[in-house]
């Protein structure tokens, strides 16, 4: 369904310093949600809550029309597909991106791609999928799977996870993995360019594979009755040992410690 003949144009309504709101829609679904949004040119923010309905709202600087944007969406029962894709033309003279605001229950699957904006999410207990081609991408409070990918920014994850894969291309990656986190398969935590700084609870038992191809290595936990270890590859058992968790970095310094506060 095409929405872009209810995106609202009233600029006199907002003061030049306040974001405008461009479009809003309020979605009803039965069930687990599961969430699908595809966007362009759009930084993504994303909070959930207990709440029963999915409101989204794209704010702008300016007004739209209907050259600048498309707004699609499209539902099945307990699936939202939102596809929200701005005009390369129209956003260049922005004083900042555009932001597309999901505000959804607590308790949702949510997969997020995004090919230019960043992606900001705070705590849904689910899946969370995000994709990016350029942007930083934030997840803080997640309870549950986490796949997050990058092709140019930095991560940074706080959570209570049983699945991880972190991978971005360029960028830093910082993640806080919480208490009561467990590992129903092997994690992936990987940089082509950047460092990564892993928190694990002082109990956590993992079976580490950690390559820094440029960088050092420094380690909270002990290996195989040693302490803290400065070098550019090390394999081995922490806890005594568990599922396989794999930190690389072709470019950048990896540390593995203990938690500290949340993100």
């Amino acid at each position: 369904m095409l929405l872009s003949s209810i995106l609202v144009a009233t600029l006199s309504l907002w003061s030049s310093s306040s974001p405008i709101v461009a479009w809003q829609n309020n979605f009803t679904v039965t069930g687990r949600p599961e969430i699908k949004v595809a966007s362009k040119n759009v930084s993504i923010r994303v909070y959930a809550s207990q709440r029963a309905d999915i409101q989204a709202t794209l704010f702008t600087d300016k007004g739209l029309s209907k050259e600048a944007a498309s707004i699609t969406n499209r539902q099945s029962g307990r699936v939202l597909e939102l596809d929200v894709r701005m005009a390369d033309n129209w956003t260049s003279g922005l004083r900042q991106a555009p932001v597309l605001e999901l505000r959804i229950p607590l308790a949702s699957d949510v997969d997020l791609r995004s090919e230019n904006g960043s992606v900001i999410v705070r705590e849904t207990e689910g899946k969370l999928t995000i994709v990016t081609d350029k942007g930083n991408i934030e997840a803080v409070g997640i309870r549950g799977a986490l796949d997050v990918e990058s092709g140019h920014g930095d991560l940074k994850v706080d959570g209570t996870v049983t699945a991880v894969r972190l991978d971005t291309r360029s960028g830093n990656v910082q993640a806080q993995i919480n208490h009561g986190s467990t590992m129903d398969s092997g994690w992936i935590v990987r940089t082509g360019d950047g460092n990564v700084d892993l928190g694990l609870p002082a109990g956590f038992s993992a079976d580490l594979d950690v390559q820094a191809m440029d960088g050092n290595i420094h380690l909270d936990f002990p290996i195989a009755g040693t302490g803290s270890e400065r070098q550019s590859r090390i394999r081995g058992p922490i806890n005594g040992g568990g599922q396989h968790l794999e930190l690389h970095s072709d470019k950048g310094n990896i540390m593995v410690r203990h938690n500290r506060s949340p993100i």
